[in-house]
């Protein structure tokens, strides 16, 4: 029998929990007590390619976000080798369904048996799997910036050069280009100053935080995401929330995503 163990760490507000596995160490931090799981709304958070849980830890912290945080259990999971100054990954990573398939096993070792999912792109995807997997668990989605179709020819183009680059511990021009279009999507012709400010603050955050190396992992593990269309239109059973930006790289995904969704 696989062995599923976790390590509990509290902070101010904040409790962090490392709960390991075969495939790797999700370090969950948890908003709120734990032992409120059972009365409260369990919102669980699933983190993008080119970034870890902080992001949605910020976002869930704003002053606009305090009645919605009030009444809820916020746990936000990052993915392995994905956490602030990781060191280098020795193990393969998961693929985007063994990633889901995991992600269950975080659910039982945390005693969270009803949540709702909020994922942000890759983030995204793996939340509908982890739906599909287990619809008695997941009682709902919000899908930020999803695809449920296979990476496309000039995703793997572009894939190619990013994981070179960033193979060689390097994030580089390429790399840095392609993570924020994956992010803002098309910025060419935005000219405000806070949303340039806003990327360069996500460069620094990337180069500081993230280890180029596990990325390269996530994101190779990302761009080989199988087709999942089909299994969406068949076994995806709770009320999904679809969010796409009009300038996103994947805007028309989303919205095929929508129409199949609605079938």
């Amino acid at each position: 029998m696989e062995k599923v163990t976790a390590t509990v760490e509290q902070q101010p507000e904040l409790e962090h929990v490392a709960v390991r596995t075969e495939l790797g160490t999700y370090h969950v931090y948890i908003q709120g007590k734990l032992a409120s799981r059972r009365s409260s709304c369990v919102v669980v958070t699933i983190h993008d390619i080119g970034s870890n849980h902080q992001p949605l830890l910020s976002f869930s912290s704003l002053p606009c976000m305090a009645h919605i945080t009030a009444r809820s259990l916020n746990v936000h999971i990052c993915l392995p080798g994905q956490d602030t100054g990781a060191q280098d990954l020795e193990q393969e990573f998961p693929s985007m369904q063994e990633l889901s398939e995991d992600l269950i096993k975080v659910l039982a070792q945390l005693q969270l048996d009803q949540v709702i999912l909020l994922g942000v792109g890759a983030g995204a995807n793996i939340a509908c799997r982890l739906a599909m997997l287990v619809p008695s668990t997941v009682l709902g989605i919000i899908a930020l910036q999803p695809t449920a179709a296979a990476a496309g020819i000039m995703e793997q183009v572009k894939e190619r050069t990013v994981l070179s680059n960033l193979k060689m511990s390097d994030y580089g021009k390429d790399t840095d280009q392609f993570l924020i279009a994956h992010k803002f999507g098309h910025l060419e012709e935005v000219h405000e100053e806070d949303v340039r400010r806003m990327v360069e603050t996500y460069k620094t955050m990337l180069h500081r935080d993230i280890n180029p190396r596990n990325l390269k992992l996530y994101v190779e593990s990302y761009m080989k995401k199988p087709d999942m269309t089909e299994a969406l239109q068949n076994s995806l059973r709770c009320d999904t929330l679809l969010v796409v930006g009009s300038q996103s790289s994947v805007a028309k995904t989303t919205m095929a995503m929508l129409k199949l969704l609605r079938k």
